[in-house]
């Protein structure tokens, strides 16, 4: 086959494909399916965060506000003298449960955490009795179970520790060693948030990015959009972004977007020389190592519209509409159990029935067990 011309498909067609040739196609139509089911995803994805925002979130906050106004009622009864070690003890296992859930709800926006903060400090100047050395033992062992130290803190330390929770993990987390600064790369480049098996990335041959063939490929592209053929100011204008595409892609060597871009507006059969396949195939599976990221992307929990998709996505809009109908039915039915509850929480004596729970949960685990 004749090298640095554009190859005829027709002749192509008709001859046995060669391995790179067969490899070429295979790929393309593995990047199409991606890119068809990436679309597809994408948008049913979009939709239901869209819905989600218009009729789920309002009865978040609505949720989040009732656990708020319940846990303030909470974090006042905590200051009572008259409430006993034991009930003191149920109370904190219960408020831990629900500050957690205020403090790293995704949606707690709209709630007044400051204030909440403020009562939990007034709450640290209540004199405290003293943990015998057992409990202070037993938890240094906790740590060094847990972070395989303990830091050589002292006795009054683990006493903070024991009664503030929050700064464990501050306070025994490992200090950076040789740096003067934090630096956002140290987070990516840390192996514990990837996946130690990832790929690495395909190196794309200089040919891919210097042939004279990708050249050609250009100017043929080039010649065909510019604006200046298109009398229409409509169509004029829609050229001139697709040359504003094809500049940028040429000046950050995107060979993905020129080919994309000839298959689309000039020839979508079109054959590259056996010369290129190579140097193309690696550029072809490079990008369907990309593909892939990004639809496992659209399930990401880390990331909102992830979180979103796990619990209302579905793949029917049957599916979907179940689901949003039993997370609203959910979301009413737990903001009327927190309205209940701090409607009656006005008397220690509620509060202790409230509590028989906790204390029988505090029978099967300790008090200062964290998780």
């Amino acid at each position: 086959m004749a090298q640095g011309r554009l190859v005829n498909t027709t002749q192509e067609q008709r001859a046995p494909l060669s391995g790179p040739r067969q490899q070429y196609h295979t790929l393309q139509e593995t990047i199409d399916r991606l890119a068809t089911e990436l679309s597809r995803r994408g948008q049913q994805q979009k939709r239901v965060v869209a819905r989600f925002m218009q009729d789920i979130l309002p009865l978040e906050h609505q949720y989040l506000q009732a656990v708020y106004d319940k846990t303030s009622r909470l974090l006042a009864f905590a200051g009572k003298k008259s409430l006993s070690q034991r009930d003191r003890a149920a109370l904190f296992l219960w408020l831990d449960e629900e500050l957690e859930e205020l403090f790293y709800h995704p949606f707690n926006d709209r709630l007044d955490l400051d204030a909440l903060r403020q009562q939990l400090s007034a709450l640290s100047d209540i004199p405290e009795n003293s943990p015998a050395d057992g409990d202070i033992d037993d938890f240094r062992q906790e740590l060094r179970d847990i972070f395989g130290s303990d830091n050589g803190l002292s006795d009054d330390d683990l006493f903070r520790m024991m009664n503030n929770p929050d700064i464990i993990f501050d306070t025994m987390r490992p200090r950076p060693e040789n740096t003067t600064e934090s630096n956002d790369e140290d987070f990516f480049d840390d192996a514990r948030f990837f996946d130690e098996h990832e790929p690495a990335p395909v190196d794309v041959p200089d040919i891919a990015l210097k042939s004279a063939e990708i050249t050609r490929m250009y100017k043929k592209l080039a010649s065909q959009l510019h604006p200046d053929r298109e009398p229409d100011p409509i169509k004029k204008a829609y050229r001139h972004d697709l040359m504003v595409t094809l500049s940028k892609a040429r000046q950050t060597n995107d060979i993905w977007t020129l080919i994309e871009m000839f298959r689309e507006h000039v020839d979508p059969d079109y054959a590259f020389s056996d010369t290129a396949l190579p140097a193309i195939n690696a550029l072809l599976q490079r990008h369907i190592e990309a593909l892939q990221h990004e639809l496992a992307d659209i399930t990401d929990l880390h990331t909102l519209p992830g979180i979103i998709w796990d619990k209302l996505g579905g793949k029917t809009d049957k599916a979907i509409n179940n689901r949003f109908k039993k997370h609203a039915s959910a979301l009413l039915r737990m903001t009327e159990e927190q309205n209940q509850q701090h409607a009656t929480l006005r008397s220690l004596k509620v509060l202790r029935q409230y509590l028989i729970p906790w204390r029988e949960e505090l029978e099967r685990k300790s008090v200062f067990e964290f998780y």
